[in-house]
């Protein structure tokens, strides 16, 4: 696994919507981050591709890669951050250069949503580690939490180094709207906990996992494993020495399309061969017969698992999200409702 360099204080970062851009009614909330980070000291790199949309994107598939590209092989570029996800960042996976990628030093990307679809495709096809966590847009500098206002300062951990994360006292629950409120900080009340699919847990010993850590959003990666541009399985064969960690988060599946969607993976062999299973806090729509909820589909579907599967972590829609590494080895202990997690960049 290739790590790119640590960030610093003076890092640049370029800001480039490879999926959807925004809209001018957002523009002050962008216009705040960006100055904030800035203030902090980092260089920052406006993208042509950022400040509107056409459709679901913020340009055509060959502008929007051809711009990320440019940035991600740039010497002076650092990180490049997406201002958050979007819908059709998939246009976009083979028109990337793996080739390019695999013979230069890599540089961070972060984000969450479609933009899995990217960072997951480059990990696993160039062993080059990206990150999953809160999208630029929620990176205001007053931001309540922890979690979301660490995530660049974990970023300046050097390879061989290890951060460790826990679990959010509370979470919001809903999605806020920034057209009306630009500068709103999170509305964090609803607490907190972890769970286990391990019935039998003792509350009073932790339970724990161990592995290379991988994952994103489930909406768009259940459409991306086995294909040429995320060959999962090559992956897990190429780190089992220490296992894999998958995480997921459901966004919009309802309870029966969350099951089609786990059914559709499990016949592709995504579950096979892994150390634990990390499942996100689901944003996704009730069953609108209510003979099913996503609680049962999970409870259900992995209930056989010879590995734990731990459910509502820190890695969701609804914030905050932890920073998690594609590609970092870690170790994952959960007690009592709180979760740790121990992320090490390890080659």
């Amino acid at each position: 696994m290739r790590y790119p360099k640590p960030l610093t204080t003076n890092s640049t970062i370029a800001v480039t919507a490879i999926s959807s851009g925004v809209d001018q009614s957002l523009h002050p909330r962008l216009d705040k981050i960006l100055s904030d980070l800035r203030n902090s000291g980092f260089n920052v790199i406006e993208g042509k591709c950022l400040r509107e949309n056409t459709g679901y994107v913020s340009a055509d598939a060959k502008t929007r890669t051809a711009e990320f590209m440019d940035f991600l092989t740039a010497p002076e570029v650092d990180a490049v951050i997406p201002p958050y996800g979007g819908e059709l960042a998939t246009e976009c996976l083979p028109l990337l250069d793996y080739e390019k990628l695999r013979q230069l030093p890599p540089k961070w990307i972060v984000g969450y949503s479609d933009i899995s679809t990217i960072t997951c495709a480059i990990t696993v096809s160039c062993d080059y580690a990206t990150v999953h966590g809160p999208c630029l847009m929620e990176m205001l500098a007053n931001q309540n939490d922890p979690l979301t206002s660490g995530t660049l300062q974990r970023l300046f951990t050097e390879e061989m180094g290890s951060f460790s994360q826990k679990s959010s006292p509370v979470y919001q629950d809903y999605f806020q709207n920034w057209q009306e409120n630009p500068l709103t900080g999170f509305d964090l009340r609803r607490p907190t906990q972890w769970r286990s699919l391990n019935k039998q847990q003792d509350q009073q010993a932790p339970e724990t996992m161990r592995g290379r850590l991988f994952g994103g959003c489930l909406d768009t990666l259940v459409n991306l494993f086995a294909n040429p541009y995320l060959d999962f399985e090559q992956f897990k064969q190429r780190y089992q020495l220490d296992g894999v960690l998958l995480y997921l988060e459901n966004v919009e599946q309802s309870p029966i399309g969350l099951k089609r969607a786990l059914l559709s993976m499990q016949y592709r062999g995504v579950f096979d061969n892994l150390n634990g299973i990390l499942l996100g806090r689901s944003t996704g729509p009730e069953d609108a017969q209510g003979q099913l909820d996503y609680y049962q589909v999970i409870e259900e579907f992995f209930a056989e698992r010879d590995y734990p599967v731990f459910y509502d972590v820190d890695i969701s829609h609804y914030p905050p999200n932890m920073t998690i590494v594609n590609g970092a080895l870690a170790s994952v202990q959960l007690q009592a409702g709180k979760g740790v997690i121990k992320q090490t960049l390890v080659p």
